[in-house]
């Protein structure tokens, strides 16, 4: 499923978030709260996520080749997907594969991906060697610094919803 993202100051869809869910024969349709944690406890996690990248990007170049608009896609990645070794060059192969440009691709990652600042910097600097964008999904939910940013090759910071789901009518948050 894809989410659109609206810019707040003109209302126009500038990209989309891909969405993974599971269609349950029983259950319907069922949401990542109640399946992605499972994937990570018996390691699925990873073909998982690789899946979600490649469909996703045959679905972004598909929609460029039918003459839609460049959009920006952006797909979530869980840390284990980032702790692999191979990581971007898995991501380089899909790219590859699927024809989808690298500039408008946009992997989210949590904080819990930062905690291991000298790996994360590297796998960052090779996914923007790729001409990736990486955004931090969520931020405000664990114990990253503000300052730990500056280090890192982040092109997005994407406020946990906590942070602003009560404004403007909550006058704690004026």
């Amino acid at each position: 499923f894809y989410q659109p993202v609206v810019a707040m100051a003109n209302g126009l869809v500038t990209g989309v978030e891909a969405l993974v869910r599971w269609q349950h024969p029983e259950w319907g349709m069922v949401g990542p709260q109640r399946f992605i944690q499972i994937a990570e406890d018996c390691g699925l996690i990873v073909p998982l996520g690789h899946w979600v990248l490649r469909e996703a990007c045959t679905q972004g170049a598909a929609w460029l080749a039918g003459g839609l608009a460049p959009l920006r896609l952006a797909v979530n990645v869980s840390a284990r997907q980032m702790q692999q070794a191979d990581f971007a060059d898995d991501v380089a192969d899909v790219l590859r594969a699927s024809g989808f440009p690298a500039h408008l691709l946009e992997l989210e990652i949590t904080e819990s991906t930062l905690q291991s600042v000298s790996e994360s910097r590297q796998m960052l600097g090779r996914l923007k060697a790729l001409g990736v964008a990486v955004a931090i999904d969520d931020f405000g939910t664990g114990f990253s610094s503000l300052s730990l940013l500056k280090h890192l090759a982040i092109d997005r910071i994407k406020l946990d919803r906590s942070f602003v789901q009560d404004l403007p009518d909550d006058r704690a948050n004026v």
